[in-house]
C-alpha cells in the first residue's frame, strides 16, 4: 500500500483500465461484481473456499469467477505474477475511489 500511495495516480491509470474496468463493466446489480469477487480473494489470502464462505457462494461459483476474470483481464488469479498485477490494480483503484 506504502508502495502504490508514493507513486503518482495518473502512472497507475492505464493499469486500472486495462485490468479493473473490464471487471467493473461485467459485473451487474444482482450479484457482487468481479471487482468484488476477486478483492474478496485476495483479502483471503487467495482461498477460495474462503472467499465462497465471505461471499455466501459455492465454491464453483468463485472459480467461474474467477476464470471469468481470467478472460476478462487476461491476467489468472491462480498465477503468481498475474495475481501481483490484479493486487496492484485493486489497490490503485481502490486508491482512486477513496480520492487520495
Amino acid at each position: 500500500a506504502l508502495l502504490i500511495e508514493s507513486i503518482p495516480r495518473e502512472r497507475f491509470r492505464p493499469f486500472v483500465v486495462r485490468l479493473i474496468e473490464p471487471l467493473v463493466a461485467a459485473g451487474d446489480q444482482a450479484s457482487p461484481t468481479y471487482l468484488e469477487t476477486l478483492r474478496a480473494f485476495l483479502a483471503h489470502d487467495l482461498s477460495v473456499g474462503r472467499t465462497a464462505k465471505a461471499q455466501f457462494l459455492h465454491p464453483n461459483t468463485v472459480r467461474h469467477r474467477l476464470g471469468l476474470i481470467r478472460s476478462l483481464t487476461g491476467r489468472d488469479p491462480f498465477v503468481t505474477e498475474d495475481v501481483l498485477a490484479l493486487a496492484v490494480a485493486v489497490a490503485a483503484h481502490d486508491r482512486d475511489r477513496r480520492g487520495r
